[in-house]
């Protein structure tokens, strides 16, 4: 068994078809036995005789190896919130699956062109919100598996923390994507609002909702990206000698953890000795309001996307889903107006100061705290909510200078839709 399912390693075996074959056997004997201890994926969506089926019509449709699309067999895990073709849609919830079928994810159908196999369909939290999901965290298998792996996207972090798969696909509406990439020490990307089509997913709220990736490493990322992205923007940045990295402070900062924040300044020890010039910009001093904000648009869209299926599956909703679509249905459509409002007029601000300050890239912890006991939360959002709400793109990095055991995500944004210069600098200053 390879020790990591990277595209490096997976193209010296997809050459020959029966090699390939061969592997993939022996790879998905090991996902479903080490699934039953990780619980990434919904169990009945995990099918050897389906994945080989999809090996082989991929040999069958590009014959030529020369010919062949640029994702060719590669792996990928998906969150139960995406319609995928053949496969059952719960959203993580006790609703009738029919309810919630339709037609398949416009990026699922996209990643298979590209040529890319689907191991099977990953557990989320209920309808993406926050009732934890059972997967449990594999960045260090066979330890701590009772703490979090973060949510709303479970199982897909778990997924490929645990070799299971190349990429995941997950969701964010507030930090399901980053947070859980940073709990299972894997690198987690939310492009920018609406850059990845949302087509075929559950929604939970259309104001914030983002496809997400997750995957082992940053050059696997960087080559998704360079895939699904053309890099059609011009800059906002004329870079010099010196990247500018700017480190937020005040009281968006001061939510971490101690121990949080005392290992992300080893981290910006270790970027001093790059070629980048780091500066201290007082931001979301008001992060108290934004946070509110996005919490009541959050609850009133759930609302919107639950209220012909609530009333009449109401007791097969959770208490934590229940509670946030009847608030939501509390929220009148003039505070919904002021919200969006507010949202238009910060996302011109922060992008005019970044723009005059010659900023490149913004920095901070991805979480709040290390990763949490599973069965009691799966976190806090609150370090990437702002980037949420404003809609940047973010990157979750690995933190190799945290002195724990457990770990510890580096979150990068930057301004929207230049999400292939977020990943550009990120590896630059980070490989």
């Amino acid at each position: 068994m390879l020790q990591n399912i990277t595209l490096k390693n997976l193209r010296e075996i997809t050459v020959n078809k029966q090699l390939c074959i061969k592997f993939f056997s022996e790879f998905y004997d090991f996902v479903m036995q080490r699934d039953k201890e990780i619980l990434a994926f919904v169990e009945d969506t995990l099918n050897k005789p389906y994945f080989i089926w999809q090996i082989e019509q991929m040999y069958e449709k590009y014959p030529d190896s020369l010919n062949r699309p640029p994702l060719f067999c590669v792996p990928i895990a998906v969150k139960d919130i995406f319609n995928v073709d053949n496969y059952i849609m719960r959203c993580g919830s006790q609703l009738p699956p029919a309810e919630l079928q339709d037609k398949e994810s416009e990026i699922v159908t996209e990643l298979k062109k590209l040529g890319c196999i689907i191991v099977g369909k990953t557990h989320t939290t209920e309808f993406a919100f926050s009732k934890p999901a059972p997967t449990r965290n594999s960045h260090d298998f066979p330890n701590n598996l009772d703490l979090s792996p973060g949510g709303s996207s479970s199982g897909s972090a778990a997924a490929v923390a645990a070799n299971f798969c190349c990429f995941a696909l997950g969701t964010q509406t507030i930090g399901s994507v980053i947070r859980p990439a940073a709990y299972c020490n894997v690198i987690g990307f939310k492009p920018s609002f609406n850059k990845i089509s949302t087509k075929g997913v559950f929604p939970f709220a259309k104001s914030f909702d983002h496809v997400g990736f997750f995957a082992q490493t940053l050059e696997d990322m960087k080559y998704l990206a360079t895939i699904l992205f053309e890099k059609t923007l011009i800059s906002k940045i004329k870079y010099s000698e010196k990247i500018n990295i700017a480190i937020p402070t005040c009281k968006y900062a001061e939510q971490p953890e101690k121990e949080i924040i005392k290992n992300f300044n080893f981290y910006i020890e270790h970027l001093k000795t790059k070629n980048v010039e780091i500066r201290e910009v007082k931001i979301f001093d008001n992060i108290s309001e934004i946070n509110e904000m996005h919490y009541k648009l959050s609850a009133y869209e759930i609302y919107e996307s639950h209220k012909d299926l609530y009333p009449r599956y109401k007791n097969l909703y959770s208490s934590n889903t229940a509670e946030l679509i009847e608030k939501g249905h509390k929220i009148s459509a003039t505070e919904v107006e002021l919200i969006k409002k507010y949202k238009i007029e910060l996302l011109e601000e922060v992008t005019k100061f970044q723009t005059d300050n010659q900023i490149a890239l913004w920095c901070m912890p991805a979480t709040l705290t290390y990763p949490p006991l599973r069965e009691n939360s799966t976190g806090s959002p609150l370090m990437n909510l702002p980037w949420t709400f404003l809609g940047f793109p973010t990157l979750s990095i690995v933190n190799q200078f945290d002195n724990s055991r457990v770990p510890m995500g580096i979150q990068f944004a930057t301004f929207l839709e230049h999400d292939m210069e977020l990943i550009d600098i990120s590896a630059m200053i980070n490989i």
